[in-house]
C-alpha cells in the first residue's frame, strides 16, 4: 500500500476528526489509534496518568501490526488514514523505519484550546490530567512530514490544507 498517512499530536488536537474526514474524501480506510491500546493502557490513562516509554513502544508496535494487517486485505489496498499519538521522534522514526513511505502529520494548536477541547469530550478515556501529562513526552516536529496549526483563522481549514500538500504534484507518492 503506498498512500499510508498518520495524523498525529497530542489528545485534544483533533486528530480522530480530521483522519476521518481525509480517509473520507480519500476514498481509503480510517484506522483510530485508539483501538489499538492494551487494555491497562487505557485504564491506566483513564486515571490520568501518562505511559512510560516502554509502553508507548508497545502502542507504536500494535499500530503498525494492525496498520500491516490491513495492509494484506483486499479492501484497504488504497491506502490508510491513521489517527495517533506519536507523541516523540522515536515514535515516529520506528512508524518511518517501517513505512518508508507513509505521511506524518502532526496536529498543534495551542495548550489552553488543547485543554478546553479534552474538558468538553464525552466517553472518550483521555481526561485532562492525561492531557497535561502528555506535555512532558511530546516532541514537536522531527520524523513529521507536515506541521498543520488546527487553530489559526485562514482561508483553508486544516483539512484543506493537508490534502493541498498531500495531493499537490510534488507528492512522492501516488494518490
Amino acid at each position: 500500500m503506498r498512500n499510508l498517512i498518520f495524523i498525529t499530536g497530542m489528545s485534544g488536537v483533533g486528530k480522530s476528526y480530521i483522519a476521518a474526514e481525509i480517509a473520507r474524501l480519500l476514498k481509503l480506510h480510517y484506522l483510530d489509534g485508539d483501538h489499538c491500546h492494551r487494555a491497562r493502557d487505557l485504564m491506566k490513562m483513564k486515571l490520568g496518568r501518562g505511559l512510560s516509554q516502554s509502553e508507548r513502544s508497545r502502542y507504536v508496535r500494535s499500530v503498525c501490526a494492525t496498520v500491516t494487517s490491513l495492509e494484506k486485505n483486499d479492501y484497504t489496498t488504497r491506502g490508510v488514514v491513521c489517527a495517533c499519538s506519536l507523541l516523540n521522534k522515536l515514535d515516529r522514526a520506528r512508524v518511518k523505519r517501517i513505512f518508508k513511505y507513509s505521511k506524518i502529520i502532526q496536529l498543534v494548536i495551542p495548550e489552553s484550546q488543547r485543554i478546553r477541547r479534552v474538558h468538553r469530550r464525552r466517553g472518550h478515556f483521555g481526561k485532562i490530567k492525561l492531557a497535561i501529562s502528555q506535555v512532558e513526552s511530546f516532541q514537536r516536529y522531527g520524523y513529521v512530514d507536515q506541521v498543520v496549526r488546527n487553530h489559526r483563522p485562514s482561508r483553508l481549514t486544516p483539512i484543506q490544507r493537508i490534502l493541498k500538500v498531500l495531493l499537490s504534484k510534488n507528492r512522492t507518492t501516488a494518490w
